[in-house]
């Protein structure tokens, strides 16, 4: 559930092409709220979202990018989302020293992407690799 609740968070908290303006904005933070609470409610907190989260960013780059060639779709504030939470989730891992079974599940859906052969590959390798050789104690 961890892949698909960080997809559906990053649609509904940063897709680009929603209309702009003060009102849109404060319905997407609630909506996302109510979203993120109701989810709770029924599956339980999740926490350690970092890395699924980056991948839901990098997955909505690959899948807009057609749409941002095509139509000038500015796809910058989604790149700085995806980095960020990349960042985050490397620190996390980083002191940790350890692989958490949810980053054996991120690491799973590399191996899943990897097979795919798309664009979402390369941000996937470039935030898995770095990481690798905090593998060995």
């Amino acid at each position: 559930p961890r892949a698909d609740i960080a997809r559906t968070y990053t649609i509904l908290a940063i897709e680009p092409a929603w209309p702009r303006g003060p009102h849109i904005t404060i319905f997407r933070l609630i909506l996302v709220h109510a979203w993120q609470r109701g989810y709770a409610q029924v599956a339980g907190p999740l926490g350690d979202m970092a890395l699924f989260y980056a991948w839901a960013g990098a997955v909505m780059q690959r899948d807009l990018a057609p749409r941002a060639a095509r139509d000038g779709l500015r796809l910058d504030r989604v790149q700085r989302w995806t980095n960020a939470w990349k960042r985050r989730g490397l620190r996390h891992w980083r002191a940790s020293r350890h692989i958490p079974v949810h980053f054996g599940i991120a690491l799973l859906l590399v191996g899943v992407e990897l097979q795919v052969g798309t664009l979402v590959n390369v941000s996937w390798i470039t935030f898995c690799l770095p990481a690798v050789r905090y593998a060995t104690p």
